[in-house]
């Protein structure tokens, strides 16, 4: 068992162009706007004033350009994984969100899978899984996670943070930073800076 809490910091990648179109991105990539490089630049500046040891972000470009642009300051080790990648949307991603939306009619329901893509209830025990091996993979040095928008979620759903269907109209901002306590594969506390 680890006896130690370990702690870090939870970031959502920068503005990307499918952001600003309503595209739906999954595991698709697009890539950061000047917006988005620009977030990346003032996470960047937070962020070096907090004692961060190692960089882990989702495999996906948009999560790498951003942390590769906050680790110009940081100057830490990155290591990427899938693991922490946005929920898939299989066949949609890369569609238009209305487009979504009209074809999938249950796309709230936590237990509706998209044609060749993930239910939400897949997604959350996939980050679940990542939370659950982090001690192991990770160590215990203060962290920052770059990822998306729906793993963040995630992990406030698995925080108790937010209820379940807040997961389709919680908000969190490019810029928005959490941080987070993880022990003995269970985060243990989640709050924004």
């Amino acid at each position: 068992l680890f006896e130690v809490m370990v702690m870090g910091y939870v970031c959502r990648h920068g503005q990307t162009e499918w952001n600003v179109s309503s595209i739906t991105q999954g595991w698709k990539n697009s890539p950061l706007t000047d917006q988005g490089k620009e977030n990346a630049k003032n996470l960047s500046i937070k962020l070096s004033k907090l004692n961060i040891k190692k960089i882990i972000s989702s495999d996906i470009g948009r999560a790498v350009e951003t942390a590769n642009i906050i680790n110009s300051k940081l100057m830490k080790d990155v290591s990427l994984s899938s693991e922490i990648r946005e929920m898939t949307y299989g066949e949609y991603d890369g569609k238009p969100a209305e487009i979504l939306i009209r074809e999938n009619k249950d796309f709230k329901s936590f237990s509706y899978q998209f044609p060749g893509g993930e239910s939400p209830r897949m997604f959350i025990e996939r980050i679940s899984k990542f939370i659950g091996s982090f001690e192991e993979k990770h160590g215990n040095e203060p962290f920052l996670i770059v990822t998306h928008i729906g793993a963040i979620k995630a992990m406030l759903i698995i925080a108790e943070k937010i209820k379940e269907e807040e997961f389709f109209t919680k908000k969190i901002s490019h810029e928005d930073v959490g941080i987070i306590e993880i022990r003995d594969g269970k985060i243990v506390s989640f709050d924004f800076l």
